[in-house]
C-alpha cells in the first residue's frame, strides 16, 4: 500500500514538472485549439463532395486535389483529408465503388471462419476510422492492415 502511495507521488511530481516546462496538452491527443473546427470543416468539405458526385465519387486519391473547391468560405483552411475513413472512401470512390468493395470484403468474410480476435481487430480499425484517416492514408498503416487481412 505504501509502495503505491510512492509510486503515486513520484508520478504526479513527474507530471508537474513536465507540464511546467512543457504543458501536457502538446502531448495528449496532438489536439490544437482549432481542432473541432477543423475537423467538422472536413466533414462538411466531403460531404459536398459526396453531393458533386455521389455515384461514382470524385476519384481515387482525389479529396485533397477537390477539397480547395469544397472550402472556399471557410475562417480555416487546412489541406488534410478527412479524418474519418468511410466518408474519405464514400467521397473518392462513391456509392457504386463502396457497394462493390463492401460486395467483394462481404464475400470474403462469409468464406472465412472468423474467430472473435480477428472481428475485433476489424473492430478496432473501424472505430478508429471514424475519427481519422490512417488506416488509407499512411503507408504503414496500409501494410499493417494488409498483413491483418492476409493472417485472417
Amino acid at each position: 500500500m505504501a509502495m503505491g502511495l510512492v509510486i503515486v507521488g513520484l508520478v504526479c511530481l513527474t507530471l508537474a514538472m513536465v507540464d511546467f516546462n512543457y504543458p501536457l496538452k502538446n502531448f495528449l491527443g496532438g489536439w490544437d485549439e482549432n481542432g473541432w473546427i477543423k475537423r467538422n470543416q472536413l466533414n462538411v468539405a466531403a460531404i459536398k463532395e459526396i453531393k458533386s458526385s455521389p455515384w461514382v465519387g470524385v476519384g481515387a486519391g482525389n479529396f485533397l486535389v477537390r477539397l480547395p473547391d469544397f472550402q472556399k468560405n471557410n475562417q480555416i483552411f487546412w489541406l488534410q483529408p478527412v479524418h474519418n475513413i468511410f466518408l474519405l472512401v464514400l467521397t473518392e470512390i462513391g456509392i457504386l465503388g463502396l457497394l462493390g468493395w463492401g460486395w467483394i470484403l462481404g464475400n470474403w468474410l462469409m468464406k472465412k471462419k472468423l474467430e472473435w480476435k480477428w472481428i475485433l481487430i476489424l473492430g478496432v480499425v473501424g472505430i478508429s476510422g471514424l475519427a481519422d484517416h490512417y488506416w488509407l492514408t499512411l503507408p504503414q498503416n496500409m501494410w499493417l492492415i494488409t498483413i491483418v487481412l492476409g493472417m485472417i
